[in-house]
């Protein structure tokens, strides 16, 4: 039989598709009415129930409101604006029970702590990180929450002095019904451990060893948990 005339052409052209790969081609769909391509939407009766009315509102904010939190058993709100103002509501009610005026204009961050035993919430104001007990618990959990700060107070005296010389990662100062932490750098997010006693802070856009730290409420401790780092967190 004779040589087939395009052989080596054909082979030349397979392992130049293998070598190269190149992308099928498709032909280009034209669709006159776009409209087919959008999925059709459910009636809103299928949906149903769903709110069709405002059951209740919380008015006071006269700014942006940047931060809310619902405590653990659902009585109270927390919410927190540009202006520095932090409002905490009945829920049922909508009635303010705390209203507090920061330092600082923004409230970035706002979280309860998740152990019912203790009446404390975390909120993060840009440089500062104020710990409040507005004292909405029984009387007991107020009970126990006043003696948590007096032993974080004393505690952290006796700290301090022995730390006197080293590079503090921030300083607590104590205040009635408010532990105020002020930072090295502005803090954008706050949280709790489940147990109540730590919560972490991460400061805001910055690569360093103290972008986190994790704080000890009965302790009155601040402490890094990484000794490097690779990027930002």
């Amino acid at each position: 039989m004779p040589l087939y005339q395009d052989l080596i052409k054909e082979h030349f052209e397979r392992c130049l598709d293998l070598y190269m790969a190149p992308r099928l081609l498709k032909k280009k769909v034209n669709v006159a009415d776009m409209s087919k391509l959008i999925p059709e939407l459910p009636s809103p009766s299928d949906l149903k129930p769903f709110p069709l009315q405002v059951s209740i509102d919380y008015n006071f904010h006269e700014t942006s409101v940047r931060a809310t939190d619902v405590h653990p058993n659902g009585l109270w709100l927390a919410s927190g604006d540009e202006a520095g103002n932090l409002v905490i509501w009945s829920i049922k009610t909508s009635k303010i029970v705390k209203k507090y005026q920061l330092e600082n204009k923004v409230v970035d961050s706002i979280k309860w702590c998740p152990n019912e035993d203790y009446s404390m919430l975390v909120v993060a104001n840009e440089d500062t990180v104020h710990l409040i007990t507005p004292s909405l618990g029984t009387s007991e959990v107020n009970k126990a929450t006043k003696a948590l700060i007096e032993d974080s107070k004393k505690t952290y005296k006796i700290e301090e002095v022995a730390a006197e010389q080293k590079d503090k990662l921030c300083t607590w100062e104590f205040n009635d019904q408010m532990v105020t932490l002020t930072m090295k750098n502005v803090i954008s997010a706050v949280c709790w451990h489940p147990k109540g006693d730590y919560f972490s802070t991460l400061a805001h856009n910055i690569q360093a060893t103290h972008q986190v730290l994790i704080h000890s409420v009965s302790k009155g401790t601040s402490q890094r948990p990484f000794s490097s780092t690779k990027g930002i967190i």
